[in-house]
């Protein structure tokens, strides 16, 4: 699956998210800090820039954990998920969303983004790279690589997928 592929997934699967909960944009926009317009479009796959933050804000605001599994005592399925999705979702978020202890950490933004740094820098010290090493096979700076590995970065799900790839292919 490529990463446009996965944005039209996840544009497919809030908008269904959102449906099935009976929710319309405004409540969710209202819910979430998102603009209306801007959860449109992601709902629509023609925004393509989607922060991690954002990404986590509509998980929260819909309740569901980062394969979609709705937040509470059952933890069950809010929507089926293609199966292809889950397993780019798991390869993207560096296994997170198997990890059921770790599943719901969107509900706390902070924190994900300090798991997805550890997780990066663990998986590049395991592979002997140094930052300046794995920014550049990555296509991104070296300044973006040390905040996204100081958990203190809100960065794109593009630069996440960039990162990934690489530690997967090297």
């Amino acid at each position: 699956m490529s990463f446009e592929e996965f944005t039209y997934e996840f544009g497919t699967l809030i908008k269904q998210s959102r449906n099935t909960m009976k929710m319309s944009l405004q409540t969710l926009a209202i819910k979430t800090g998102i603009v209306y317009d801007q959860i449109q479009k992601i709902e629509s796959a023609k925004h393509g820039g989607v922060l991690i933050n954002t990404y986590l804000k509509l998980l929260a605001g819909l309740n569901v954990g980062l394969s979609f599994t709705k937040y509470g005592f059952t933890k069950t399925k809010l929507i089926p998920v293609p199966k292809e999705v889950l397993i780019f979702i798991d390869a993207m978020f560096l296994e997170l969303s198997s990890d059921s202890s770790l599943q719901f950490l969107n509900m706390n933004q902070t924190l994900f983004i300090k798991q997805i740094g550890e997780l990066v820098t663990q998986k590049r010290k395991g592979l002997n790279l140094t930052q300046k090493q794995l920014a550049k096979k990555a296509n991104i700076s070296n300044t973006t690589l040390v905040h996204i590995e100081g958990g203190e970065h809100n960065f794109r799900l593009a630069t996440l997928h960039k990162i990934v790839v690489t530690l997967n292919n090297t």
